[in-house]
């Protein structure tokens, strides 16, 4: 009888740790929750078996009961605190992103749960991906000369030219311009239909401001309109199995689809804060190319994020629905060129006051 409620007791104590676990895991504000023992449940099982006489008095047991209990659900304790803990460190606050955010996407790609560290609000994380085979058009690209590019005409510009003064640390400034001037030679590469802007100045009531405008790909159909495509470029990580996916209204998350895990890598969190951006520049260039087309012709203007890696792994997938702030459409480099395809056959000739519009932009 003794034994039976020493166990019963234990049992009660780790079933209040499961529970404080579960309503806390994912809200780094209650990680109190986890510190503080689990006393409830073992002191009420005591009281009752106490009351039927399974511990004689004094108990050696009993105490003994209450304290192995308590330390090994302290233990827990500790252990779920600290993966809690490292989401804050990661910049994740709990008015940000929820526990249920990360159940809605780890149901969608079939994720486990994990209560060892590292973790992702309680779910399976992977510090790295497998690399996968390169993807050979952007080994390609990566290989052609951007001077050979450049002299054809074909690209117009320097990619990553506004980095050095953007707000960004050394490596991250040289890895956006790497991602920027690969995305530029890829695009004149597969998409030779199209003419290649990189990097120009944002606009506010129409001047020019230091956000900018990573590659504008502009051609003219068949029926004689302008298209174009406002690209931001994003220089992420890449793998086999890698998607992207949205978590949050303002938050994107990196996904070992293979692995069925969370995906973090290099101390950093698999969720990802989209910038607006792309919005606010969307509302101000499309008011300025209308002034400039003054109805002579028509401008078709779709906005993308483009996610890609440099690194020579296989390219991310970007699922689909997956929005950056004010509506902008996050898209591979693959799909924007199948967008490009479907709108052809097109002609770089673009108008000339357009074009010197364009040019009068460069950051260059």
């Amino acid at each position: 009888m003794t034994l039976l409620a020493f166990a019963l007791t234990f049992l009660a104590g780790a079933g209040e740790g499961a529970l404080r676990f579960l309503k806390s895991c994912g809200k780094p504000s209650r990680r109190i929750l986890f510190s503080s023992p689990p006393l409830l449940l073992p002191l009420l099982a005591l009281s009752l078996f106490k009351g039927l006489g399974a511990f004689p008095s004094p108990s050696l047991l009993a105490n003994f009961s209450m304290l192995f209990s308590l330390l090994c659900l302290l233990f827990l304790g500790r252990r779920a605190s600290i993966a809690l803990a490292g989401q804050k460190k990661k910049g994740i606050s709990a008015g940000e992103l929820s526990k249920k955010d990360a159940k809605r996407v780890a149901e969608k790609y079939k994720i486990s749960r994990s209560f060892s560290s590292p973790s992702f609000f309680g779910f399976l994380e992977e510090k790295e991906a497998c690399r996968g085979e390169e993807d050979p058009n952007f080994a390609f690209a990566a290989s052609y000369p951007y001077w050979q590019l450049a002299r054809e005409g074909r690209i117009v510009g320097e990619p990553g030219a506004g980095l050095s003064s953007a707000p960004f640390s050394a490596s991250l400034s040289m890895a956006g311009a790497k991602g920027e001037k690969l995305l530029a030679k890829f695009f004149a590469l597969s998409c030779p239909d199209v003419l290649v802007f990189a990097s120009l100045y944002g606009l506010k009531g129409g001047k020019k401001i230091p956000s900018d405008i990573d590659l504008v790909l502009a051609g003219v159909d068949g029926q004689g309109r302008v298209r174009l495509w406002m690209v931001d470029a994003k220089n992420y990580r890449g793998g086999e199995g890698v998607v992207y996916d949205q978590i949050s209204p303002e938050f994107l998350v990196r996904l070992d689809s293979k692995r069925r895990a969370f995906l973090g890598g290099q101390g950093g969190s698999p969720a990802l804060k989209m910038g607006g951006n792309m919005g606010r520049q969307k509302k101000e260039w499309e008011g300025e190319l209308s002034r400039i087309s003054k109805g002579r012709w028509e401008v078709l203007d779709a906005w993308r994020v483009c996610i890609a890696s440099t690194s020579a792994a296989s390219q991310p997938k970007v699922a689909s629905g997956v929005q950056w702030p004010g509506g902008i459409k996050a898209a591979s480099p693959y799909q924007i060129c199948r967008e490009i395809r479907r709108a052809g056959p097109l002609s770089p000739s673009i108008p000339m006051p357009l074009r010197s519009f364009l040019s009068s932009m460069l950051k260059s």
